[in-house]
């Protein structure tokens, strides 16, 4: 993301890098409101000395309420969240990153990464203007509770996992 692009509400997992990063983001890029998760960045085929789920290349990108976490090298080796050149830290704001920690997902082994109400975050987002009237990654205000979520999907009550109700018929009896 360079050149005043911008990624906005986009979910990245099961990808394996043929470079060092997830997201580079590059002079004027920016990155906001992104979940990485389970990505495994090919250190053999990298230009840099070391794998970073996202790379801030130039101090004017910018990475905002992003979720990074659970991302390995090719050796399985939990990867550092966020890099890039002398002073990218300045760059980056409400991003949560642990390398092989749990953020509070709701089925990540179906393959639901919205947030449980208890996830470290739910309502610590920083706000921005386009953010209004936004949805985020499945169609929900991008803001609930009045202070938006870190990564791509928005705690909700309705994104809680709901209970289903089976009832079967056999023979004359209900079960």
């Amino acid at each position: 993301v360079t050149g005043g692009g911008v990624i906005r509400n986009s979910f990245f997992t099961g990808n394996r890098a043929p470079g060092c990063f997830g997201i580079y983001i590059g002079a004027n890029g920016s990155a906001e409101n992104c979940t990485l998760v389970a990505n495994v960045m090919d250190q053999t085929k990298a230009t840099f000395a070391t794998s970073h789920p996202v790379y801030i290349a130039n101090l004017t990108g910018s990475a905002k309420n992003l979720l990074v976490v659970q991302n390995v090298d090719c050796a399985d080796t939990p990867v550092d969240a966020i890099s890039g050149v002398e002073g990218y830290e300045g760059c980056c704001t409400a991003c949560f990153t642990d390398a092989d920690g749990d953020p509070g997902f709701n089925d990540p082994l179906a393959g639901d990464y919205s947030l449980l109400p208890v996830s470290g975050c739910v309502d610590v987002g920083d706000e921005s203007d386009w953010m209004a009237a936004a949805q985020d990654l499945a169609g929900n205000p991008r803001i609930f509770n009045d202070i938006p979520d870190i990564g791509a999907y928005e705690y909700t009550e309705s994104s809680e996992p709901g209970v289903t109700i089976f009832r079967a018929v056999v023979g004359s009896g209900m079960f």
